[in-house]
């Protein structure tokens, strides 16, 4: 018996040396450029994701908007990168002897494009 299972051992060990080990490699290639789209916020950890350059749209009249300035870049030129100058925030001062608000719109040098003031009303 115990020679049967000698024997046993040896054919699995035999089996085991001359079965070919399949190893599984990979590498990681990053010189293959990728386009992202995004439909939705998207929160991404120490990186800024500068917003693309779109418009002007027809506007949603719900709320009653009114256009008091337009910059924009012209057909065929969406989602321009923020070097092309098309990038803008909005600046806002608040005087506090008269209570005035300021509220500018400015580029990306800091100049400011368009400007509006106004007085606070009464509670």
């Amino acid at each position: 018996m115990a020679r049967l299972f000698g024997l046993r051992v040896a054919v699995v060990a035999l089996v085991a040396m001359t079965t070919p080990v399949l190893a599984n490699a990979t590498t990681d290639t990053y010189d293959k450029l990728a386009y992202l789209t995004f439909s939705a916020p998207v929160q991404v950890p120490g990186v800024t994701l500068h917003a693309g350059t779109y418009g002007p749209n027809e506007l949603d009249n719900t709320f009653g908007p009114e256009v008091k300035f337009i910059k924009a870049p012209g057909p065929g030129n969406q989602n321009l990168p923020p070097s092309a100058g098309m990038q803008f925030f909005g600046h806002v001062r608040i005087d506090g002897a008269s209570g005035q608000m300021t509220v500018t719109l400015r580029d990306r040098a800091d100049a400011a494009l368009w400007s509006t003031t106004l007085d606070p009303k009464p509670v």
